[in-house]
């Protein structure tokens, strides 16, 4: 049976590169990666873009949805230009999240994997404090599941 690694992407540079550095290692093996997004409403949308939408709640989603499709999707080209076969990539898309390490956590419940991967975006000590850290967050309520 194969092993299955919750991986979190949340778009930015450091993720992308840490899913390359480690499907580079484990693409000769039998690792399955589960590819989980979870994407804040308001987070995926820039000053410009914001201007481009009109009111109706349709239209913000379905612009919030491309926008994480297109993360993920980023994540799952990038194991394929590695050699990974598309059955060994599942993907998950959590829309309107409100915690991200909650959402990772739930995923983790319902996939069993055998390890949550995740890429830290390098905050300061400060900042981790104030403001909180998906990366600590899952650290710490993660029971008997390791977190790279």
């Amino acid at each position: 049976m194969s092993q299955k690694l919750l991986f979190g992407v949340d778009g930015s540079e450091r993720a992308y590169q840490a899913l390359y550095n480690l499907g580079s290692v484990l693409e000769p093996t039998d690792i399955h990666f589960h590819l989980f997004y979870a994407a804040p409403e308001s987070a995926l949308f820039y000053p410009g873009e914001l201007s481009t939408l009109s009111g109706e709640p349709g239209q913000w989603q379905k612009a919030q949805e491309g926008q994480a499709r297109a993360i993920i999707e980023r994540a799952v080209g990038l194991l394929l230009d590695l050699g990974f076969k598309r059955s060994r990539i599942e993907q998950e898309l959590r829309l309107k999240s409100v915690n991200a390490a909650q959402d990772i956590l739930a995923a983790s419940e319902r996939q069993a994997p055998s390890a949550i991967v995740l890429a830290r975006k390098g905050r300061s000590a400060v900042k981790r404090f104030f403001l909180g850290s998906t990366t600590a967050m899952v650290c710490q309520y993660a029971e008997n599941l390791p977190v790279w």
